[in-house]
Parts: C-alpha cells; structure tokens; sequence
C-alpha cells in the first residue's frame, strides 16, 4: 500500500522506531552478519547508508569509511545516534528515502534491510542509480523467501507460502520478501547489473527461537550458510549501474 501522504509514512516509521530496537533484537547478529559481507566489497570513499534503525552497522560503517552519511525517516534513530560521540563525524539526514536529495555522489549506497519496506522499490532505485559514482556500488540486503525457516514455517502450517508475510514482517512495515529472481528483476529495470551475491546466515527457526543459543553456534550456522546461500536467512547482492 502507498501512503497518501509524507505524513502518514513518516508516522509509520516511528512507531516502528518505537517498537523496535535493533541492538536489542535478535536481529543484531544478522546486522552483524551482513556486514561481514559488506566490507570486503566496500569501496569505502563516500559512503551513504539508508536506514539506519538503532545503529549496529553504522557503528561498524564508520570506522571503516572515508565519510559516511545516514538517511532515515525515523526522528527517533537519528536522535539516538546523533549524540554518540563515536559518530560524530557521521552526517545525518531526517527524510523520507523517496524526498532525499543528495549533494554530490556516492562512492557506495547500503540498503540493508530496507528495500522490502518500500511500496514502489523500482522507482527509488532509478533515482538512486544518479547518487552513484559511474563505477559505484550499490550494497542490498533483502530478507530471503526460500530461507530454510520460512521453508520451515509453511512446513508447521505457520505461513500459507514462502512469499507470504509473517506478523513480524507486517509489524515491522514489510511490503514483501524477496525470492533472488524478483531482486535481480528489481535491479535490473532500475538499470543496474548484478556483480556480486552471497547468503546471509542459514537461519534454521524463527527469531525467538534463537535468542538463547551460544554466540559459537550461531557463528557456525553462520559460516555453513556461506555454503548455502539459497537457504540463508537473507540475501546480499552487490549491483552496478548500467552504462547509458
């Protein structure tokens, strides 16, 4: 559904800031995870993330960048994270993704965890393929539809199919997750080719049921996932823009 007004999705995004903490959430480890696939493909000059939530990346991001910027529609993160002095040569932008205007381009654009909360993905990525450097790259995060938990899940009568959204994935303002067909569909009518794809942790269950296992378990989980990126948890593609 897309919102009638900047208003109504801003809103949106707040009380999701307001329930939601990503440092706090299980969710961290997969931040953390994604990140570990990231860096070595960063080229690192300027850098713009694009959603921030709580900040595990972005703690991460500036100690490995030359500059980095932050855009995100929700008051309440960039509040959060404006006032940690390890980030205080980070520059932060409150606005809506679709109302951003950057000045100058980008060596590296991160959208981890945020195209699925888009109603119109396409038309955002055509605009942001201008904020990239002609030899830029664009860093996408995606939950997976064919995880092996979601395949779990249609299995325990959980959800209908593999595409279809949880509560946490209507509660967290998910629009769909993605099969690896429908983001290389995305990227490419937006103009951009994929160079590169790795697997995001094989995530065996579902978040709660993990919250208590040993930081060396997940790890493994995490390194057999590289081995079986069909089945990970999410989805990391590195996309290039076309020539014109």
């Amino acid at each position: 559904m897309a919102f009638k007004t900047n208003a109504e999705a801003t809103s949106k995004l707040e009380r999701i800031a307001g329930d939601y903490n990503s440092e706090k959430d299980f969710d961290s480890h997969l931040i953390v995870y994604g990140y570990e696939r990231i860096r070595p493909q960063l080229i690192g000059r300027r850098v713009l993330e694009m959603g921030c939530a709580s900040g595990v990346m972005t703690r991460r991001l500036v100690c490995d960048v030359e500059q980095l910027e932050v855009v995100d529609g929700a008051r309440a993160y960039l509040d959060q994270l404006s006032v940690d002095p390890t980030l205080a040569n980070v520059r932060f932008h409150h606005t809506l993704f679709e109302a951003f205007e950057p000045q100058g381009r980008y060596s590296d654009v991160i959208m981890a965890r945020a195209l699925e909360h888009l109603p119109d993905p396409i038309d955002l990525l055509r605009r942001l393929r201008d904020w990239l450097d002609p030899k830029g790259k664009l860093h996408v995060i995606v939950p997976n539809a064919k995880s092996l938990h979601r395949r779990v899940g249609v299995a325990l009568g959980m959800i209908a199919e593999v595409d279809a959204l949880s509560e946490r994935d209507h509660r967290l303002g998910h629009h769909r997750v993605y099969r690896r067909s429908l983001l290389v569909e995305h990227l490419s009518e937006a103009g951009f080719a994929v160079s590169h794809f790795e697997g995001v942790f094989l995530k065996p269950l579902a978040n709660s049921q993990l919250e208590d296992w040993d930081q060396r378990l997940l790890d493994a989980f995490n390194e057999v996932g590289t081995r079986f990126p069909e089945l990970c948890a999410e989805m990391y593609a590195v996309a290039e823009p076309r020539p014109t």
